[in-house]
């Protein structure tokens, strides 16, 4: 949530999202809004709620220290569901309002991992690996290829 926090302190408006803490982000909204910024902790209403989003910030994570042969269908599906669909899903949400506005930003916060594989986490860097390849060809492919995703 610092990252959130640190946006509405530079005076940005603000949706967040989250999956397992709603105290948390409620909290941060609190924060957030308490100097006079607008804040949501509703991603999926976010665009309506802002009225657009000009940069969206990914930062979406899970990991599991398990050996290569030992990771079950179940916890590849679940790394791969929220490191890499969930934030290839929100960007392809947002990216539309970006385009016909001809402006917007995309950062994703991703892992050395993706680019150098430790033991353990094969699940994990190949998700980050994905999220790093995929990322530039968006930007290429949308004709947003002047900003900065």
């Amino acid at each position: 949530m610092d990252l959130a926090l640190e946006f509405a302190r530079q005076g940005a408006d603000v949706a967040l999202h989250y999956k397992h803490s709603q105290k948390g982000a409620m909290s941060a909204v609190e924060e957030i809004t308490s100097p006079g910024r607008r804040a949501t902790a509703l991603a999926n209403q976010a665009m309506d709620f802002l009225g657009g989003i000009d940069c969206l910030v990914n930062n979406t994570g899970i990991t599991m220290n398990k050996p290569f042969l030992n990771v079950t269908r179940e916890q590849f599906d679940r790394l791969i569901h929220v490191n890499t669909r969930s934030p290839f899903f929100v960007a392809q949400r947002i990216v539309q309002h970006m385009i016909e506005h001809a402006e917007g930003a995309i950062v994703n916060l991703t892992s050395i991992h993706g680019l150098q594989g430790a033991p353990e986490h094969s699940v994990y860097a190949a998700t980050k690996g994905a999220i790093i390849s995929l990322y530039p060809h968006a930007g290429y492919r949308t004709g947003i290829q002047g900003s900065p995703v």
